[in-house]
């Protein structure tokens, strides 16, 4: 049975500042997707930059389209270890997942109005982390009312049958705001990056998928990075010092009791540390 443990999850534009420059232990800009983006509909029409060029009519081309040495942007993301996932509202015939996400210059779009799709990726480290942190921008899509889709997305952490999910905050741009990136740092707890590890982007769980209604909930992704530090996570500069501290093992997972000579994550306010427990 799949277990999923909810983690802390401080995300921030400015988060968690690492005492020597981290080790990447992962990374992926989509910049080597740049020959099917301008293959595009393999007319001579390329993949538009709906973000940068604040434009949600430029063309998306599915990821099944566009054609290099006849080789879909699909089946290159699959040779590249990755997954596509895909699901739809109740009221929807499911489709192919690759018929349902899509490629910009040089980023990836998922989903459409009653479909919602994510990507697994392997992160193909070799051996146990310490404490991570993760990165990475995404934007929400803007309909053509000038209104956001309320589109809520959450960071999974798998190994093997469990899941860590780390929510993401949720979209806050105004109606008609330009279209912008958001970046996003989350804090990953010793333990919880191993051999084997996939990270996944998808939308949350309440969206994943919607039963009943189909409403659009589309996103953009780009960026993503995960580096190692060294063994200690600094002070967050933050207010809510003053809160109480609440507990959480190498895990991520909480701890009502701390046990005295044990070392915990220490969240209070939204300061995060490392604590043996006296």
């Amino acid at each position: 049975m799949k277990k999923t443990l909810l983690t802390l999850a401080l995300v921030a534009s400015s988060m968690s500042v690492f005492a020597q420059e981290p080790t990447v232990l992962f990374s992926e800009d989509f910049e080597w997707l740049a020959p099917w983006a301008t293959a595009g509909d393999n007319k001579g029409k390329p993949a538009g930059k709906t973000v940068e060029t604040n434009d949600p009519n430029v063309y998306a081309p599915q990821l099944g389209t566009p054609l290099v040495e006849g080789v879909s942007v699909y089946q290159a993301l699959l040779d590249k270890g990755y997954e596509i996932l895909a699901t739809c509202a109740s009221s929807k015939t499911a489709r192919e997942p690759k018929a349902q996400t899509y490629l910009q210059t040089n980023y990836l779009k998922f989903g459409l109005t009653g479909y919602y799709s994510g990507i697994v990726m392997p992160l193909g480290v070799t051996e146990e982390q310490d404490v991570c942190k993760l990165s990475f921008d995404w934007c929400s899509m803007r309909q053509g009312s000038g209104k956001w889709d309320p589109t809520e997305i959450v960071v999974i952490l798998k190994n093997g049958e469990t899941e860590t999910q780390f929510p993401v905050a949720v979209w806050a741009l105004e109606d008609n705001a330009e279209y912008k990136w958001e970046p996003v740092e989350i804090n990953i707890p010793a333990g919880l990056v191993k051999k084997d590890t996939k990270i996944i982007f998808r939308n949350c769980d309440a969206q994943w998928p919607v039963v009943g209604s189909a409403p659009a909930l589309r996103w953009f992704l780009d960026n993503v990075k995960l580096t190692a530090g060294n063994d200690a996570v600094n002070d967050i500069i933050a207010d809510g010092t003053e809160a109480a501290p609440v507990y959480y093992n190498l895990q991520g997972i909480q701890v009502e009791n701390p046990a005295a000579g044990n070392l915990y994550i220490v969240r209070q306010g939204n300061k995060v540390t490392k604590q043996i427990v006296k």
